[in-house]
This record gives C-alpha cells, sequence and structure tokens, in this order.
C-alpha cells in the first residue's frame, strides 16, 4: 500500500508539471503574437513616378500615381499646389508648368472599397542657384602674419534650400568638406555661411584660397555644378627678428572726417634698430619690418547739381553731378519726380582709391507734361548714412489735351483738342501717323481723323516756345475690334478620357488689343473659374462630364462702361471612360422564353459597352433560350477600349409542374410514408392528392387498406400536371397462436392445419419429424400435416413457416402421447434438473470441508499449567 501511494504522488506531480509548462507556453506565445502584432503594417497599393522631385524655381516637374488594385473607390492628389481632388481612375497626374512657390506638400491617396484611406507622401524640393559665392575676411586689405590665425568665412547669397548646401573649401590642391550654417528655418532663399581657420605658415604666402557651394540631393538627385567664389591670393608675412611682435602702430586703422586733425604713434621696444620713421602709400623696402596703419577719410559732396544735357522732340535728357565727394565706393545717386516718386538709382563702382572726385549720372526722360525732378546724393561710410540733395529742376508744358484718352473702335471716325495758355509759345501743332497738323499760330487745334485703319495710331500736340525748345503731350488711343470669332477646340484630341489631363483652347480670332483680352470658361453655363486668364484650360476630365458643353467669354478690358464681350459656340465633351455595370444579383423567367438579353443590366460607358456572357468560363449566346438545365451562375462582362468589368447574375430558369415518377409503386405496411412520387417545377409545385374521386391527405404510414388508384394533380405558375398512381402496399400477417400443445393417442389419425395472410400471398413450409405416416398438403394459403396411425416416433415439434417479401412468421404445434406416455423432451429436463441439483449440493459440501480445515476447532483441558492446547481433528 505505500509503494502504491508513492507511485500516486510522483504521477500528480508530473501532471502538476505539464500543466505549468503547458500553461507558460501560452502566455509566451500570446507575447509573441503581441510583439509582432505591433510591428506588422500594410503596404499602401500606390506607385509614383518618380518617388521624389527636385526642381529649380521656375521649371515644370510632372509626377504619374499609380494604383495597383481594383478594390477603390478612387483617388488623387491632396496637395497645397495643384491638388486634383478623388478621381475615379487608375492613375493621376500631379503637373506644374512652372513652379512658384518654395514649399510644396503633396500626397497620393486613394480611397479603398472597405471604407479605408491610405497614401504615400512626395518629397519635393524646390532649389534656386546661389546668386554668389565668396570669401571674407576680418581685414582683406593686410597682408597675413606668420604664425597667426585667421578667419574666413565663405558667404553663399540667396540660395534655397539653405539645408542642402554644402561648402568645400580649397586651399591650394587640399580641400576640406563643410556645412553652410543659417538661421534660416524655412524653404525660401536665405543666406548661409561656412567658416574657416588658417594658421598662417611662410609657406602659404603665394597660395590660393577659394570655397565653392554644392547641393547634396543624396544618391539619387541631380548632381548640380558647384559655384565658386573669386580665388583670394594668399601673402604671409615671415618674422624677420624674433622682437617683431615689439613693433606696432596705434591705432592700426582711422577713419576721419575730411579737415580735421589726427595723430598715430608708431612705437618698439625692441633693440638693435636702426630708426623709426613714416611711409606714405604703398612704398616697401627690404630688411624693412613695417608696422602699417590704414587711414580713410570720407567727405561728403561739396553740391548736387541737375541741369538739362539737352531736349530731342520730346525726349529731355538730364545730369546728376555731384562734386568732390570721397569715397567713391560707398556712394549712390537717386532721382526724384514731383518729390516722391523714385524714378532711379545708381550705385556708382569704387574709383580713385579715398581722394575726392566728382561724378555724375545722367536720366532720360519722356516729356509729357509739367515735372519736377531732384537728386540725391547718398553714402553709407564708416561714419554713418548722409544725404546730400540738389535743387529742384522743373519741367513746365502748358499743354492741354482733351480727352486725354480715346477708346476708338477700328473703322470709326475720332478727334481731339489740343489747347496752351502759354502766350509765349511760337505755334502749336499735331505730329501724328495720320492726320498730323504742322505747326499753327493759334491757342487752340483739333485733331480729327474720319476712319481709323491703322491699329499703332499716335498722336501727339506740341507747342514751340519761343527760348527754343518744345513741349508735347502725347493723346493715348486705344483701338480695338471685336473678336471676328471665337471657337473652342481640343489641343490633344477630340476625345477625352477620364482621369487623364486633357487641354482645351480658346481660339479668339482678330481681336484688339490682344494684352486687353480676358478669358473665361464656362461649363453647362456655370463659370469654370479655373483659368480665366489665359486662352487655353487644362481639365481632368471625369464621366459626368461627358456630353457637358464647355464656352468662353473673350471680355474686351476698355474700361467699365466700354468693356465688350464675346462668346464662343458651345464645345461638347466626349469624355470616355471604362464601363460600369450594375446587375440584379438574381433573375428568374420562364423555359423557353428566357434569355440572357433580358436581364436588366444597367451599363454606363463611353464608348458603349459590348457584353458578353460566360457560365462556367465558357462563353454563351445571349440571344438563345435557356431551359432548365441551364440554371446556374452566370457571369456578365462588359467591354470597351477604356477597360472592363463584370458583375454575376444567378440565373433561375423557371418551368411548369413536371410528374417523372412511376406509375406504379409497391410500399411496406407500417412504414412512415416517402417521396414516392414528387412533382418537379419551378417554383415549386402545390400538389393535391384524390382517391376514389374524394381529396384526401396522405397518411403518416402506410395500412394494407390504403392499397388503390390515386390521383394526384400538381399546379404553379406556369401550368398545371395530373398523375394516376397505383400504390400497393404489402404486407404479412402473423398467426394468432405462435405455439400451441395438441395430444393424440396411440393409432389416432392426427391433422395439423397452417394458414397465412399477406401481399403477394406468402410461402408456407412445415419442419417436422420425418416419418412413412406423415404426409404435407399445401393448397393456396393453406396447409395441412396428415398423420397416419400415429405412433411414439411422431410425437415432436412441428413449425409451419410463412414467407413473402415483406417477412417470415412461424407457428408451432407440439404433439404429445395421451397416458402414461410422456414426451421423451419432458423426460430429458427432468432428468437434467435433478442432475444439476446434485451437483450444487456436491460443490456445497466442499466448500464447508476447506473452510473446517482452515479455521480449525479447539477443547481446553485443564490439567496442567504447563501443557499446551492441542487441536481436536
Amino acid at each position: 500500500m505505500f509503494l502504491k501511494s508513492e507511485y500516486l504522488n510522483v504521477i500528480v506531480l508530473t501532471v502538476q508539471s505539464i500543466y505549468y509548462y503547458y500553461i507558460l507556453f501560452l502566455l509566451h506565445k500570446s507575447f509573441l503574437m503581441l510583439s509582432t502584432a505591433q510591428t506588422v503594417s500594410a503596404s499602401c497599393p500606390l506607385v509614383m513616378t518618380p518617388s521624389s522631385v527636385v526642381v529649380q524655381y521656375g521649371d515644370a516637374f510632372t509626377v504619374e500615381c499609380n494604383s495597383t488594385t481594383d478594390q477603390k473607390e478612387g483617388m488623387g492628389w491632396e496637395s497645397n499646389y495643384k491638388g486634383t481632388g478623388l478621381i475615379e481612375a487608375d492613375h493621376v497626374q500631379l503637373n506644374s508648368e512652372k513652379v512658384d512657390r518654395w514649399a510644396i506638400q503633396s500626397q497620393c491617396y486613394v480611397n479603398l472599397n472597405n471604407g479605408t484611406q491610405c497614401s504615400e507622401y512626395l518629397p519635393i524640393t524646390v532649389y534656386k542657384m546661389p546668386d554668389s559665392v565668396s570669401i571674407l575676411h576680418e581685414n582683406t586689405k593686410q597682408p597675413l602674419v606668420e604664425h597667426q590665425d585667421y578667419g574666413f568665412e565663405c558667404a553663399v547669397a540667396n540660395v534655397a534650400p539653405v539645408k542642402k548646401v554644402l561648402v568645400t573649401w580649397i586651399k591650394d590642391n587640399n580641400s576640406t568638406v563643410k556645412e553652410c550654417l543659417t538661421e534660416e528655418s524655412n524653404e525660401k532663399p536665405g543666406n548661409c555661411r561656412s567658416d574657416f581657420t588658417l594658421s598662417a605658415q611662410k609657406t602659404d604666402n603665394g597660395g590660393t584660397l577659394m570655397c565653392e557651394a554644392k547641393f547634396d540631393f543624396g544618391p539619387m538627385g541631380p548632381n548640380l555644378q558647384p559655384i565658386r567664389s573669386p580665388v583670394m591670393d594668399l601673402q604671409v608675412l615671415c618674422k624677420y627678428f624674433d622682437h617683431v611682435s615689439k613693433f606696432s602702430s596705434d591705432p592700426s586703422e582711422l577713419v576721419q572726417e575730411f579737415g580735421a586733425s589726427t595723430s598715430v604713434n608708431c612705437t618698439t621696444t625692441a633693440d638693435g634698430h636702426r630708426g623709426l620713421y613714416w611711409t606714405y602709400g604703398s612704398e616697401k623696402q627690404d630688411n624693412v619690418m613695417n608696422s602699417f596703419t590704414e587711414l580713410q577719410i570720407p567727405k561728403r559732396p561739396t553740391n548736387v547739381t541737375v541741369q538739362s544735357k539737352g531736349i530731342k522732340g520730346n525726349q529731355i535728357e538730364l545730369k546728376c553731378d555731384v562734386r568732390d565727394v570721397a569715397v567713391v565706393q560707398n556712394l549712390t545717386a537717386t532721382w526724384y519726380i514731383n518729390n516722391n516718386t523714385v524714378v532711379n538709382t545708381t550705385t556708382f563702382l569704387p574709383r580713385g582709391a579715398n581722394l575726392p572726385m566728382s561724378v555724375s549720372n545722367s536720366l532720360k526722360w519722356t516729356v509729357q507734361g509739367a515735372a519736377t525732378f531732384t537728386c540725391e546724393a547718398s553714402e553709407s561710410g564708416p561714419l554713418g548714412p548722409r544725404f546730400v540733395s540738389s535743387d529742384t529742376w522743373k519741367i513746365c508744358c502748358p499743354i492741354t489735351v482733351a480727352p486725354a484718352e480715346i477708346l476708338v473702335k477700328f473703322g470709326d471716325p475720332t478727334s481731339a483738342n489740343c489747347s496752351t495758355t502759354e502766350a509765349d509759345a511760337d505755334g502749336i501743332g499735331w505730329e501724328a501717323t495720320t492726320g498730323g497738323i504742322g505747326l499753327t499760330s493759334s491757342a487752340r487745334l483739333e485733331w480729327m481723323v474720319k476712319e481709323v485703319k491703322a491699329w499703332d495710331i499716335k498722336a501727339t500736340c506740341f507747342i514751340n516756345l519761343q527760348n527754343g525748345t518744345q513741349c508735347n503731350k502725347p493723346l493715348i488711343i486705344t483701338v480695338w475690334k471685336s473678336p471676328d470669332e471665337m471657337r473652342v477646340s481640343s489641343k490633344d484630341s477630340d476625345s477625352m478620357v477620364e482621369g487623364k489631363p486633357h487641354r482645351l483652347i480658346c481660339d479668339v480670332i482678330n481681336v484688339a488689343p490682344a494684352e486687353k483680352v480676358q478669358v473665361t470658361w464656362y461649363q453647362d453655363e456655370l463659370n469654370a473659374t479655373l483659368d480665366n486668364v489665359t486662352s487655353s484650360w487644362e481639365l481632368i476630365p471625369k464621366k459626368d462630364q461627358n456630353g457637358a458643353n464647355f464656352t468662353c467669354k473673350a471680355e474686351l478690358l476698355l474700361g467699365q462702361e466700354h468693356n465688350q464681350t464675346t462668346e464662343s459656340k458651345p464645345y461638347t465633351a466626349n469624355v470616355q471612360y471604362k464601363p460600369r455595370a450594375d446587375c440584379p444579383t438574381k433573375y428568374m423567367g420562364r423555359e423557353n422564353d428566357l434569355h440572357l438579353d433580358m436581364v436588366p443590366c444597367n451599363a454606363d460607358g463611353n464608348p458603349p459597352p459590348d457584353i458578353y456572357w460566360y457560365y462556367k468560363d465558357k462563353p454563351v449566346i445571349s440571344t438563345e433560350p435557356l431551359t432548365r438545365s441551364d440554371s446556374g451562375t452566370y457571369t456578365a462582362e462588359f467591354k470597351n477600349n477604356m477597360g472592363k468589368t463584370s458583375a454575376t447574375v444567378d440565373i433561375i430558369v423557371e418551368y411548369g409542374p413536371l410528374f417523372s415518377c412511376k406509375d406504379h409503386y409497391n410500399v411496406t405496411e407500417n412504414v412512415k410514408i416517402g417521396s414516392e412520387c414528387e412533382p418537379e417545377g419551378i417554383p415549386k409545385p402545390k400538389s393535391v392528392l384524390f382517391k376514389d374521386g374524394k381529396e384526401i391527405d396522405l397518411p403518416k404510414i402506410w395500412k394494407r387498406l390504403d392499397s388503390g388508384l390515386y390521383s394526384m394533380i400538381a399546379t404553379n405558375k406556369h401550368g398545371r400536371a395530373n398523375h394516376t398512381l397505383n400504390i400497393t402496399v404489402l404486407y404479412i400477417a402473423g398467426f394468432s397462436e405462435e405455439a400451441i400443445t395438441q395430444e393424440f393417442t396411440l393409432g389416432e389419425n392426427v391433422t395439423l392445419d397452417c394458414s397465412a395472410d399477406g401481399n403477394p400471398p406468402p410461402q408456407l413450409h412445415w419442419k417436422n419429424p420425418q416419418a412413412a405416416n406423415v404426409h404435407v398438403n399445401t393448397r393456396g394459403r393453406q396447409s395441412y400435416v396428415h398423420v397416419t396411425e400415429a405412433t411414439s416416433s411422431n410425437a415432436g415439434l412441428y413449425s409451419c413457416t410463412a414467407t413473402n417479401e415483406v417477412g417470415t412468421v412461424s407457428k408451432n404445434v407440439t404433439l404429445m402421447i395421451t397416458g402414461k406416455t410422456r414426451p421423451v423432451h419432458y423426460i430429458l429436463i427432468s432428468i437434467s434438473i435433478i442432475a444439476l441439483f446434485v451437483l450444487l449440493i456436491f460443490i456445497c459440501i466442499l466448500i464447508y470441508r476447506n473452510y473446517r480445515k482452515k479455521s480449525g476447532h479447539y477443547d481446553v483441558i485443564g490439567l496442567s499449567d504447563s501443557l499446551p492446547l492441542t487441536p481436536r481433528l
């Protein structure tokens, strides 16, 4: 028992361990599934060509986005620059004829049929080459000194994007790449710089230094040529004696106003020198160590004057003289008309070192009336900005032209009056390409043209003054003409393709002036507002625009009250698109009347799609009538030259009731009713059962009395069918007594009968003891056993069996002899029972004896306390 308990404990512990390990395995597997779920993401079925764009400001680019799935509602470009909106297409384009912004955010997206949207971002980089690349140094005019550190700056001006610029410093044949530093954070053009430190050595003397700026767009971007700075020549002064550091001039730089006093100290603590002295300019001596002081003496201009260099027709040339000024490289001259409008600015190039000098600037002007001119000289030198202005110079032209501006239709007459209030005028006249009038001594003169036949007609009224000058005032003339014709045409082809860019052209024929024409596009009387300044319109056609009418209107902007509008004839759009179809999921029709062309599929497409029907992937003729065997799932495919689509339809071929069952059925009694005869038909027919002219309900189980003729009538919406059915109920009847005993006396004639009922009639067969005096006689459903002068050998069991196709039944008859004689089988049974009883008694005796031997029986005899007890056997 102890071992059995120990084994049981080991088994329990083993089962518990297996259970715990299984729990840990499930937890580990769940953790791995969660970890995997966090890193898996579905890809977006979009392909962009190219995948990124690097474009120069002002250039054009095109990117095509294609979808790799058919399970979508549409796709488009979402952008802050020429987005497309949602388009039902397999590809969309992002087009730009001229990039005019620095930051472009664009992404292609697709709306899937499951209600989700995914997108792909398009990296777009807009760049601009730098205006200049130059090297700046804290003191460009002084040579370098050996063993001193100097800082240089590479300045890159007006470049974009700044963050993509790398600067390469090139000293002699060595190069160093550095970032271009900037404080700009956006994509617009800006400035950046790169610092370079040089520790001057005497070997650097005579060397060169330059820098170059280059864009780094990565391995997939364009490789643009770098922009280099001018080459800087390096001059390094070497220390000829150790105490050069004890030699200096103070200050080293000096800016002093012209006419003011100043002083500079030159000192040294070195021993062994041969004296100190000053030189001026660039004088140099061998074996002499110099300490420089740069002296700059700016001087304001003495005066600024304006004078006329002459008049030619209505052109006058004025001259601005800036006298006795220094330093010229910081000088700018600005012209003002009527005291506030800047008409010209000139910055003078450096010249004449630091010496005072005079400079001048000219201005050519077309005289159109009285005006005043002023020239202002400004300098932004080291002493700060300073300004000197000239006196005002006046142009007086006392001419009045009425009206001052004329709008005239080509071919119409026109006229204008010119008058003057100048008493000292020698005369007045009109200088014109048509209808000019020479000098006339009058204060008023009319210019007239009966029919304007020139597009560039010009007319100017002038007066000659007694001082020999001429003053004039032009008449502003605009000759206009409405278009002879306006028409809308297609640049590409007459047919549009859904989702593909298409350009319409509005031709405005024979209109003037062309620069004043504004074109507006309309679709079906609605202002398109997509392009109202040019004569072309690029649109992304949609299928809904098929058959739409496009028109353009040209408006001559001659003034609010004089604008002229002309409209083109409508242009009807022919938008081609792939088929779209809507078919019922199920369609039913009557046999031989139904064909596939009757299925109400609404198909749309341009060109109109052709329909093809398939059944089990094989083409079928849609005009052929269908029979009941043709029911099934069919595929309708719609095709045109733009693509194809398909739909599936369950076709159900209906037909009237039909009986295909036999006329006669054999059934078994007490068996449940089966489907011996069910009518066919679609829809399923309703059936009625008649017997003996009366409508009856079909019984649940068959009985022998149910045999007979039945009439069945089946109906549905397509007709009616009759069928006569003969039912035969098969059965076999059992015997009323299955076992009986019959006595006879010796020498007696005995007759045993057996009869059975059934359908079909059963076959009767006897099993009995064989004897010469036993005879069997069968007639129909009756069978007899005749025993003549029965003897003891005729006693025994007689069995009658009735059999047909339904089954078998039996009847047993036992013949016994009356009187002393018992049947043999009774004697045998009695002997068997007695033998069995004797055997049981014998077994009980054996068991009892065996028990007494094991337990024993003892007698206690008290003779002596020392004697042992002995058993009695």
